[in-house]
């Protein structure tokens, strides 16, 4: 956390390409009635290249923007920005065909936000910088994104009074991930992969009983699709157990051996975006259990088990990703009893 200092824990996520091809050189901008300084203040990755965007001497409306060629559908754009003489600014993903896609201002000094198209957020990253977000759904390409010091309005500039600005990203998907530079074209960040395998998974790894456990976040939490926590598998679908957000947000154990399922229990506990939770699961022939955040253990009393050689953490092959944090996992060689999975996930 970049303002406690707090370990979140492992960052999993999923491949995603910054469509902004200039994301710090604000300079090479459209400019519209403002200035840019370029390199005028540390950015928030320790380095000198934040722009100052500033008002020229005019009445007009003033803005930096840039057009993109950007997939249709969801959208997500973020940047980073920080006060300087303004501390408000107004920002808009614009579309010509379906008009303002995601648009709102921000205040700098408390942190709020105020939307008036697509969802809006903004993010403490500190020393005086925050992220903002905005999300929505475009029809057709090429989309432009807007940055305004102060606001959208018209009103009298004095030539040096502005905000700074750094990293700007826009990305399909309807959530944002963590930023991605650029200079000159697109750039794609691979997804990530964390996995035991070989040895040094079948030294600990029981495959006729255990209980794992997992304390975890997700920022990527969509209805309709599922995120993975972990993934014990054979490199295929035939034979796996894993921990999961199914599609309905509920969290859950599954498993299935010779490609057919075997137990798929969900807690009954609703994982939110942000949000810490806790969730064991439990395995042993004909005895399948899981239990959330400190309720009680929903069992299975039904199923064989898979023979697998490996386990992914925050996602399962190449897909499901977790989209999020991974602070704890634990593995217990044994079925630990329901109250235990009870008492080992309580808040």
């Amino acid at each position: 956390d970049p303002v406690t200092g707090e370990s979140k824990g492992l960052l999993i996520e999923e491949a995603r390409t910054n469509l902004m091809t200039n994301s710090e050189t604000f300079d090479n901008w459209n400019h519209n009635h403002v200035s840019v300084s370029a390199n005028a203040t540390i950015a928030p990755d320790g380095t000198l290249s934040a722009d100052k965007v500033y008002k020229n001497n005019a009445t007009n409306q003033a803005y930096v923007n840039r057009t993109m060629s950007a997939a249709t559908g969801d959208l997500t754009f973020t940047f980073y920005v920080k006060s300087a003489e303004y501390d408000t600014l107004g920002f808009t993903l614009f579309n010509p065909t379906d008009g303002h896609v995601a648009n709102g201002s921000a205040n700098l000094t408390n942190g709020t936000t105020n939307p008036s198209a697509g969802t809006i957020g903004i993010e403490d990253i500190g020393n005086g910088w925050w992220r903002i977000r905005g999300s929505g759904t475009a029809t057709a390409s090429n989309s432009i994104m807007y940055i305004y010091p102060k606001d959208s309005t018209s009103y009298q500039g004095d030539g040096y009074s502005g905000i700074y600005v750094w990293g700007a990203q826009l990305e399909a998907g309807s959530f944002p991930t963590s930023y991605i530079p650029t200079s000159g074209s697109t750039v794609t960040r691979a997804g990530d992969d964390a996995k035991i395998t070989g040895t040094n998974f079948s030294d600990w790894y029981s495959q006729g009983e255990g209980t794992s456990y997992v304390e975890a976040s997700s920022f990527g939490i969509v209805t309709g699709e599922t995120n993975r926590f972990l993934c014990f598998n054979d490199g295929s679908t035939s034979e796996r157990t894993s921990l999961l957000i199914e599609n309905n947000n509920n969290l859950k154990i599954y498993s299935a051996d010779n490609s057919v399922a075997q137990t798929s229990i969900s807690s009954g506990v609703s994982a939110t975006n942000n949000t810490v939770f806790k969730v064991a699961g439990a395995y042993k022939p004909n005895d399948f259990a899981i239990s959330a955040n400190g309720n009680s253990a929903v069992t299975d009393t039904s199923g064989t088990l898979p023979v697998v050689t490996e386990v992914q953490i925050g996602r399962e092959l190449t897909q499901h990703y977790l989209d999020g944090h991974i602070r704890k996992i634990a593995f217990y060689p044994k079925r630990l009893p329901n109250a235990t999975l009870q008492a080992m996930t309580e808040e």
